[in-house]
């Protein structure tokens, strides 16, 4: 599937990052200094997943069901430049809410890693959708909730999501703004 310029995306037509749906999101991305914005979420406040950076960090943030909140930050921040960032969400399989192992890399070297204890099952929120390059409707972060839309400072060239093995659907999703 390709989108442009994706934001306002009904969840049930966007990426899934959710209990037996193992992903790689890469995105291309020119990153000014200090970089702050939304790269790509999905849901709300009371559930969903973002990819965001704030004051040139990478993060990442996964919240279930408002009572589980996990959060990965870069080591470092990223240089002003063209980079590829790519995250890679995988789940167990045998648990119902099943546990995931998520890694942030840019341009090949691994930034940060983290496990999500409890994932989402079936949707993050009916009411959210997914969006690029903002946050539109309730803020999935509390980090970036004072600032919303949270509107990415650089330009973000290109979003490819592309499930990978033990996912029931191969099918993949590319993004171009």
């Amino acid at each position: 599937y390709l989108y442009e310029g994706m934001t306002r995306i009904a969840e049930s037509n966007a990426p899934l990052f959710r209990t037996g749906m193992n992903s790689i999101a890469s995105v291309d991305v020119e990153v000014p200094k200090n970089a702050s914005g939304v790269l790509y979420c999905v849901g709300g406040t009371s559930g969903g997943f973002s990819v965001y950076m704030d004051q040139g960090y990478l993060y990442a943030e996964y919240m279930s069901t408002l009572l589980y909140r996990y959060i990965a930050k870069s080591s470092a921040p990223l240089t002003a430049g063209n980079a590829k960032i790519e995250i890679k969400l995988q789940f167990e399989t045998k648990p119902v809410i099943a546990p995931a192992n998520l890694t942030m890399s840019v341009n090949g070297t691994v930034m940060a890693s983290m496990i999500v204890e409890k994932s989402i099952r079936v949707a993050f929120d009916a009411s959210e959708t997914f969006d690029v390059g903002m946050d539109l409707g309730s803020p999935v972060s509390l980090l970036y909730q004072a600032r919303s839309p949270f509107k990415f400072s650089g330009k973000i060239n290109q979003l490819h999501v592309k499930y990978i093995n033990g996912t029931s659907s191969a099918s993949a999703i590319a993004v171009v703004i």
